[in-house]
């Protein structure tokens, strides 16, 4: 028999078994330095491949250019970027151009700025607010491209002189398109180890939005449906 406690002597304190702390527990510090090696071999990867290093060969340049895409009857005019634009971002594909239909006065603009620097590949949702646009209402998309729907952001923006215009956006390798620009350089970090070229694009639409949204839209998504799968082909092969 143990020998009894004396009066008043607090209880010998319970000892609780030890848990197994689990392979995530045990092996964090290993785990968080597999994490920072790969972010900084991802790192340097990227900044050879887009020195050139990495990859034997790249798109020839402005491989956009051939590209003569019409739509329906409305006439257009080829745009450019201003030289800091380009000096900025270095595109190796450029597609800028306004549409204008002479019967309703109605206007698109498309601009497709591709390549495989990172600098290329940017959100506009970023540098429009910076040009004084105010951003009303942001929402993802299912664009219509041919015969399949593309994950897109859908942005109403307005300018300082009171004007609306929608913005849709999205990005691509000719195969893989998304609304997010971090799972797009992902899927462009992954092409690099796979040694392929990563050849991606932003594709912008802008649609003068003077009264009514959802005119604004409609005309967009039939844009992109009947003008847009010739781009998506030009791209992928430049990536091939």
């Amino acid at each position: 028999m143990p020998d009894e406690l004396e009066a008043g002597s607090p209880p010998p304190p319970r000892r609780t078994p030890r848990r197994d702390a689990g392979f995530l527990a045990r092996h964090r510090f290993t785990l968080a330095g597999g994490l920072l090696l790969l972010a900084v071999i991802g790192g340097w990867w990227g900044r050879r491949s887009e020195a050139g290093d990495a990859l034997p060969s790249r798109p020839t340049a402005d491989f956009l250019a051939p590209l003569d895409m019409q739509y329906r009857e409305w006439g257009n005019v080829d745009l450019d970027l201003l030289p800091s634009e380009a000096k900025q971002m270095r595109p190796e594909g450029l597609f800028f151009r306004r549409y204008e239909s002479e019967v309703t006065g109605q206007e698109i603009e498309l601009a497709v700025i591709a390549g495989r620097r990172k600098s290329t590949v940017h959100t506009p949702a970023y540098c429009m607010p910076g040009s004084g646009w105010e951003i009303l209402t942001q929402e993802i998309i299912r664009l219509p491209v041919g015969q399949e729907t593309v994950p897109a952001n859908s942005t109403l923006l307005r300018g300082t002189n009171g004007e609306n215009r929608l913005l849709t956006f999205f990005f691509t390798d000719g195969r893989f398109s998304t609304n997010s620009i971090s799972r797009f350089q992902a899927n462009q970090l992954l092409a690099r180890f796979q040694r392929r070229r990563p050849v991606g694009a932003l594709v912008r639409i802008l649609t003068p939005a003077p009264a009514n949204e959802a005119e604004a839209e409609a005309l967009t998504a039939d844009f992109a449906k009947t003008t847009l799968p010739p781009l998506l082909k030009a791209i992928r092969e430049a990536g091939d």
